[in-house]
């Protein structure tokens, strides 16, 4: 990896878009699936662009990290613990089995979870089975059991965020709706946590405070940059979180969009990812996936979601507010008012509209889930699962997995289905 560059889908902004313009958590995990969860997987190569993946041992480190995002969505929009009603009920907790998407039904909160393996040759239920079942057996069998990491009963746990999640993100009170004066998530979301002289204090008891970090910072607007010409206005030390260029180009390119737009952050939040992907582009260069990938992966195209938005651009299809060829904060060129009132006038969300897997692919996958056994019950019909993998231990339900959802009999689509873009 140090003689790889960093992905594109890596970057701030990209992830800033995914948080800001997913409207459930359906499109949110779709949203880093198919965008730095595959880059990263492409970049590694090896072992990694294959579905054998596991058998490296970055795999389990770097999907601890997917994981640690998703959590972050519900810290930014909720906070922890979630309640059973926002687990059952919130899209942005999780997506309902009414969503349907190009004929493929959503996952629903109370669908039974399908994990079968096959031990000696006979398919089980691996809450049966003898090492792995304590894991998959004392929460529940429903997906919403499973939906919060601080409600795991012993296997409960925190993350320990990266600076730039938290005083990026999650102290940003204009990206995430959770965001409170308190200063730290930790401090407000466990009736459990003790204090001394009104400070917080990390407890060994306290599994559900939902991450810990060394240094807290109060809620604010904006992008939060360390001004070392000042006193009293940082709450922590010049890191690679808060300082530097690439900090002070956020920060300049994020205000100036902030004033040009009102306020209006879904603007702001699609003009910087478009921005951002050029200036990686121009300054980088932006890898496709390899022909490996794509074909392992059954993707339905090599470009990533920084590389589409460049092309956008160059080809003319989208208008742009500011321009950069690096990283710099002197750099950036803001268009005219003109073109700012355009792109006002014009405005159309970004939504999660494509369909990122081959189609063939992802028809042949739902037929084959449709035949697939579920723990001995017939109600129950897995959609749109991936088919598993040959190997000594099969899961059925390999990764990338689409959870099971309760409902008759569903017929296969055609390839036809998947001809329209925008998902109702």
């Amino acid at each position: 990896m140090t003689t790889k560059p960093v992905p594109s889908g890596a970057g701030f902004a990209s992830f800033l878009s995914v948080v800001r313009s997913s409207d459930d958590y359906a499109a949110f995990l779709e949203g880093v699936q198919f965008g730095v969860h595959n880059e990263v997987h492409n970049a590694v190569g090896g072992t990694m662009v294959t579905f054998a993946s596991p058998r490296d041992i970055f795999f389990y480190s770097w999907h601890a990290a997917v994981d640690m995002y998703l959590h972050v969505y519900h810290l930014c929009n909720f906070g922890v613990p979630l309640t059973e009603d926002e687990l059952l009920s919130a899209t942005k907790a999780f997506t309902k089995a009414t969503d349907t998407c190009d004929g493929v039904s959503g996952i629903g909160p109370n669908a039974k979870i399908v994990q079968n393996v096959v031990v000696d040759g006979q398919t089980i239920d691996v809450a049966d089975h003898p090492t792995l079942g304590k894991y998959f057996s004392h929460v529940g069998s429903e997906m919403w059991n499973y939906g919060d990491v601080t409600q795991l009963g012993d296997y409960s746990y925190s993350y320990d965020l990266p600076d730039i999640v938290t005083q990026q993100l999650l102290s940003n009170s204009q990206i995430c709706p959770a965001s409170s004066g308190s200063g730290s998530f930790r401090g407000s979301h466990s009736d459990s946590s003790s204090s001394n002289d009104g400070a917080y204090v990390v407890s060994p008891d306290d599994a559900g405070y939902g991450y810990f970090n060394e240094t807290e910072i109060p809620t604010h607007s904006g992008i939060y940059i360390v001004d070392n010409s000042t006193d009293n206005s940082t709450y922590a030390p010049p890191s690679n979180a808060n300082s530097g260029d690439y900090w002070q180009w956020t920060q300049t390119t994020y205000d100036g969009l902030y004033d040009r737009f009102d306020g209006d952050m879904d603007l702001v939040v699609q003009q910087m990812h478009y921005v951002e992907c050029e200036a990686f582009h121009k300054a980088h260069g932006i890898e496709d996936f390899s022909d490996d990938f794509v074909q392992n992966f059954h993707l339905a195209s090599s470009r990533p979601i920084c590389g589409k938005k460049v092309d956008e651009i160059d080809a003319g299809d989208v208008v742009v507010a500011c321009k950069t060829d690096e990283f710099k904060p002197e750099a950036i060129e803001f268009a005219d008012d003109h073109v700012i009132e355009e792109i006002k006038r014009d405005y159309v969300p970004s939504t999660t509209t494509e369909q990122y897997m081959d189609s063939d692919y992802y028809v042949d996958a739902q037929t084959k889930a449709q035949q697939t056994p579920v723990g001995g019950t017939t109600s129950i019909t897995p959609v749109a699962t991936p088919a598993a993998t040959e190997s000594d231990y099969t899961v059925t339900s390999t990764y990338p997995t689409a959870a099971p959802t309760e409902t008759t009999s569903t017929p296969a689509p055609t390839t036809g289905d998947y001809e329209h873009k925008h998902c109702e």
